[in-house]
C-alpha cells in the first residue's frame, strides 16, 4: 500500500491505496503535480456520478460525497473558464477586435464562417465578409446589421457578451458604410470561386495598356523540341475572358500571379472568396526533426514567400526533411508528388517515422488509397485528378516533370495527347519516309491492358497490347514482341529510308491501377503509320499525360513547395515549374553540406581519349551528313562515345582503384554491355551489369552485394540517373552522357553519400576533337556548385 495525496477541487484527500489497482483511474482522470494528483476535469467523459462511484469505491470514501467534490470542481473551472473567456473578449473589444468564442460543434461553426474568420480558439469578425453578406442580403439599416450580425452569432452557438452587442450599435453605422464602401471600391478586385476555376470581378474598367500588363502576366514561356533537337519556344497564357460574363477566369494556382499585378494596375484591396481547403490534420503530426541551420533556412525563407517555391537542395541534403517539417508546421491535408514508387515508400516510411502519422494514402503501384496526406506518383496523380482536385491544401514536388511521348510532324515532336487534343491539321513522319497528313483525331475510353516496351537503348513506349510495331519481322503486336526483335527507327538517310538500331529488351504488363483512363490515337493518310519516341509504329492508342503540368495547374491547393538536386531541365521546362509552383526561395550550397558531413568533399578528374584511324574515318563521314537529317548527331555521338580506347582507360582506372566501389555511367546499352565485358578481364566477379531491363529482384541482388562488398562496380545506362536508392560508392566513372546539367547532378550525387574519411571521385572519360567535349562542356557548367572549375 503507498501512501497518496490527492485533491479534487478544493477538497484534499490523504489515503493509503493500492497503487496498481488505482494506477487506471490516476492514469485516465488525474494529473500530477508536486506529488500530489489532482483531477483533471477537461478528460471526465460519460458518466460523472458513475465515475465519482468508481473514485469513491477506490478511495474507500462516501460516493455522495465524492460526487460533490467532483460536481464542485467542475463548476469551478467552468467559473475560472468563463472569466477568463470574459477578459480575453473584453480586452480585445477594447482595442476595436470583435471578437468572439468557437462553436461548440462543426456543422454550427458552418454558420460562421459567413462573417467571421477562425483563428486559434477564437471567432473574428471579417469586415470583407461582412461586406459581402451586407451587399448580398440587401442590408441597408444599422439594426439591421446588428440583427443579421447576432442571428450568425446565434445560430452558431458563439460566445459572446452584452458589451459585444453595445459595441455592435455604437459601430453600425460604421459597419455598414464601410461594408458598402468596401464591396464596391475602384481599387478593388474580387475574386470569386466557380467551382472550375477563380472569375475576377475588377472594381473598374482596365485600361488597354492595364489588359496587356494582365495578360502578361498569366503567360509563360514552353519549349517543344523539334527533329533537329532544336527548342522553339511557345506562350502559354493561362487566363481566359468570359465574354457573357465580362470577367476574367483563371486557373486556382494562378491566384498569387493576380495579387502580384494587382498592386501594378493600382488595385489596392483583393477579396479573396475563393473556398480554399481549410481543414486541420487531426491529431497534428508530431514533429520528430532536427533540421540542420541551412535546412531550417530554405524553410524559412519558404515560409516569407507565403509558403510557395522551389528550394533547391544537392542530393543527400536532406530535402524530405524539409518537406516533412512544413507538413508538420502547416499540419494541413497533403498531397506529395514523386516521380517512381520507390520515392513514394521511401517518402511514406519517414513519415511514418519522422511525424507519427500511420494512415498515408498512396496513389500508384497498383494503390489507389486517399487519405489527409498521400503520397502519389504523377501518372498516378493525373489519373485520380478529379477526385484530388479540392482535397488538400498543401502539395509537395519532390523533383519535377515527367515527359510526353512525342511524334515526329511536319511542325517538329509534338506530344500526340495535345495533337487530339487540339485537332491540330499536321503532317507526321510515316515508316514510308513521306510526311502525310493526319485525317482523324482519336479520344478513346481505355478498356485493353496496357504494356510498356522496354528497348536496348533505354527508350520505353506505353502502349496498348494490341499497338503494332515495324519489326524485321513485319508489324507485331506489342504484346508478341519476343526479347532480340529489331525494331526500325526513323530516317537515316535524306530518302527517308529506315534503319534497324533498336531491339526489344522487354514487354512489361502494367496493372490497371497503374493505367490512364483515356488513350490517343491519330489515323494518318494511306501509310496509316507514324513515328513515336523515334520509333516506327501503326496506328495505335497511346499518351502518357504531361503528368507535372497537369497535378500543378488543376490542384486546388494554395501551398505549394518544389523540392528539387536541380530544377533545370534540358528542355528549358523549368518556366513551367515556377509558374505554378514559385520560384526559387533558396538553394543550399554543397560546401555547407561537406561542413556538416552531410555530403563527402569531392574530386574530378577528366581524361581524354583520341579515335583511332578507322574511328576516324567512321566520324568524319558522319560529319559530311546534311544538317537537316535528324539521324547526324546520333551518328557522330555513336563513334565518339564508343570509342575503343575508353574501355583501354576504363580498365585501367579500375586496377588503380582497387578498394573503391565504382558506378560505371554510360548513356546506351550497347555501350553498357561493352564496358561490362571489357571490365570483366580486370575484375571478373565483381562486376554487375545494370539496365533498364533488370528484373527487379536481381537488381535488389546485385545492389546487396555492392552493399556487402561481394560486387565492387556496377556498370549502369541512364535507369540509374533519378528515382531509385542506390548504395553507397567512392567513385563514378562516366563513360559518356548527355548535356544536361541533370543528369550531371544525379550521377555526382551517387557518390556523395558522407562517410567518415571518404573523398569521392568523379571521373569522365572524353573522346578528343569530337562532338563529345562540347556535350561535356554543356553538363559541366554544374561543377562550379562543387567548387570544381574545370
Amino acid at each position: 500500500m503507498d501512501y497518496v495525496r490527492l485533491r479534487i477541487g478544493d477538497v484534499a484527500i490523504c489515503k493509503r491505496i493500492d497503487l496498481m489497482r488505482f494506477r487506471n483511474i490516476l492514469g485516465k482522470y488525474f494529473k500530477v503535480e508536486d506529488s500530489v494528483w489532482i483531477l483533471d476535469v477537461t478528460k471526465l467523459d460519460g458518466d460523472i456520478r458513475e465515475i465519482s462511484r468508481r473514485i469513491a469505491s477506490l478511495l474507500n470514501e462516501d460516493a455522495e460525497y465524492v460526487a460533490q467534490a467532483v460536481k464542485q470542481a467542475i463548476e469551478d473551472h467552468r467559473r475560472k473558464a468563463e472569466e477568463e473567456l470574459r477578459r480575453r473578449l473584453l480586452s480585445l473589444l477594447g482595442a476595436c477586435v470583435f471578437a468572439v468564442a468557437s462553436a461548440t460543434t462543426e456543422e454550427e461553426a458552418k454558420n460562421a464562417d459567413s462573417i467571421f474568420t477562425k483563428r486559434g480558439d477564437l471567432y473574428y469578425l471579417n469586415k470583407t465578409k461582412l461586406a459581402e453578406a451586407v451587399l448580398k442580403k440587401g442590408i441597408r439599416t444599422t439594426d439591421g446589421i446588428v440583427r443579421f450580425i447576432r442571428n450568425v452569432m446565434d445560430l452558431s452557438n458563439l460566445r459572446y457578451f452584452e458589451e459585444h452587442l453595445k459595441w455592435l450599435e455604437s459601430n453600425a453605422e460604421d459597419l455598414l458604410k464601410g461594408a458598402v464602401r468596401e464591396y464596391y471600391s475602384r481599387t478593388t478586385i474580387v475574386l470569386r470561386d466557380t467551382g472550375e476555376d477563380v472569375e475576377i470581378i475588377f472594381g473598374r474598367r482596365l485600361s488597354a495598356e492595364e489588359m496587356a500588363v494582365l495578360r502578361e502576366a498569366f503567360t509563360t514561356t514552353y519549349y517543344v523540341q523539334d527533329s533537329m533537337g532544336n527548342l522553339t519556344e511557345h506562350r502559354l497564357r493561362v487566363i481566359k475572358y468570359d465574354r457573357r460574363r465580362g470577367t476574367f477566369r483563371i486557373p486556382y494556382f494562378a491566384v498569387p500571379h493576380l495579387f502580384k499585378v494587382a498592386k501594378r494596375l493600382g488595385f489596392r484591396r483583393v477579396i479573396d472568396n475563393v473556398n480554399w481547403v481549410k481543414r486541420e490534420i487531426l491529431p497534428p503530426p508530431k514533429v520528430d526533426i532536427r533540421l540542420y541551420k541551412f535546412q531550417a533556412q530554405a524553410l524559412n525563407a519558404w515560409l516569407d514567400a507565403n509558403c510557395r517555391g522551389v528550394v533547391v537542395v544537392p542530393t543527400g541534403g536532406g530535402k524530405t526533411y524539409i518537406g516533412m517539417t512544413a507538413l508538420g508546421y502547416l499540419s494541413v491535408p497533403t498531397l506529395i508528388c514523386v516521380t517512381t514508387i520507390e520515392l513514394a515508400r521511401q517518402w511514406i516510411q519517414k513519415i511514418k517515422e519522422h511525424l507519427g502519422i500511420e494512415d498515408v494514402g498512396l496513389l500508384g503501384g497498383g494503390k489507389h488509397d486517399i487519405k489527409d496526406i498521400t503520397v502519389a506518383i504523377y501518372n498516378s496523380a493525373v489519373k485520380y485528378i478529379d477526385r484530388l482536385i479540392d482535397r488538400f491544401d498543401f502539395i509537395i514536388f519532390d523533383e519535377c516533370l515527367t515527359y510526353d511521348t512525342l511524334i515526329l510532324t511536319d511542325r517538329g515532336w509534338l506530344p500526340i495527347g495535345v495533337i487530339v487534343e487540339k485537332g491540330l491539321p499536321v503532317k507526321v513522319l510515316t515508316h514510308k519516309g513521306r510526311f502525310m497528313p493526319v485525317i482523324g483525331w482519336h479520344k478513346i475510353p481505355l478498356k485493353k491492358r496496357l504494356v510498356r516496351v522496354v528497348l536496348e537503348d533505354g527508350t520505353e513506349i506505353k502502349c496498348t497490347e494490341d499497338h503494332k510495331f515495324l519489326t524485321n519481322r513485319g508489324w507485331v503486336e506489342a504484346v508478341k514482341l519476343l526479347s532480340g526483335d529489331i525494331l526500325y527507327k526513323v530516317a537515316c538517310s535524306e530518302k527517308g529510308q529506315s534503319d534497324e538500331i533498336n531491339g526489344v529488351g522487354g514487354v512489361i504488363h502494367n496493372t490497371v491501377d497503374e493505367i490512364q483512363d483515356f488513350v490517343y490515337d491519330i489515323t494518318v493518310a494511306e501509310d496509316h503509320s507514324y513515328v513515336a519516341n523515334g520509333v516506327i509504329v501503326h496506328n495505335c492508342h497511346h499518351v502518357p499525360a504531361d503528368s507535372f503540368r497537369n497535378v500543378a495547374f488543376r490542384l486546388k491547393a494554395r501551398r505549394r513547395l518544389g523540392l528539387s538536386a536541380t530544377p533545370y531541365r534540358y528542355d528549358r521546362n523549368e518556366a513551367l515549374i515556377f509558374f505554378s509552383v514559385g520560384s526559387v526561395v533558396y538553394k543550399a550550397k554543397y560546401a555547407d553540406m561537406v561542413r556538416l558531413r552531410l555530403a563527402s568533399p569531392l574530386k574530378y578528374y577528366r581524361l581524354y581519349v583520341r579515335l583511332n584511324p578507322e574511328e576516324y574515318e567512321q566520324y568524319l563521314r558522319a560529319s559530311k551528313i546534311s544538317n537537316s537529317n535528324p539521324s547526324k548527331v546520333q551518328k557522330l555521338m555513336k563513334v565518339a562515345f564508343n570509342a575503343r580506347e575508353k574501355y583501354e582507360v576504363l580498365k585501367k582506372v579500375v586496377r588503380k582503384l582497387p578498394e573503391d566501389k565504382i558506378l560505371v555511367f554510360c548513356q546506351y546499352v550497347d555501350q553498357a554491355k561493352r564496358a561490362y565485358r571489357a571490365l570483366l578481364e580486370v575484375a571478373k566477379g565483381q562486376v554487375a551489369l545494370l539496365t533498364g531491363t533488370t528484373r527487379a529482384d536481381l537488381r535488389k541482388k546485385y545492389f546487396e552485394q555492392f552493399k556487402e562488398g561481394k560486387k565492387r562496380i556496377i556498370v549502369t545506362t541512364t535507369v540509374l540517373d533519378e528515382g531509385i536508392d542506390v548504395p553507397d560508392a567512392e567513385t563514378a566513372i562516366i563513360l559518356s552522357g548527355s548535356g544536361t546539367e541533370r543528369q550531371m547532378i544525379q550521377r555526382i550525387g551517387r557518390i556523395l553519400r558522407y562517410r567518415p574519411n571518404k573523398v569521392a571521385k568523379a571521373i569522365e572519360i572524353i573522346t578528343r576533337n569530337t562532338i563529345e567535349e562540347r556535350i561535356a562542356e554543356r553538363r559541366s557548367k554544374v561543377l562550379k556548385d562543387y567548387g570544381i572549375s574545370v
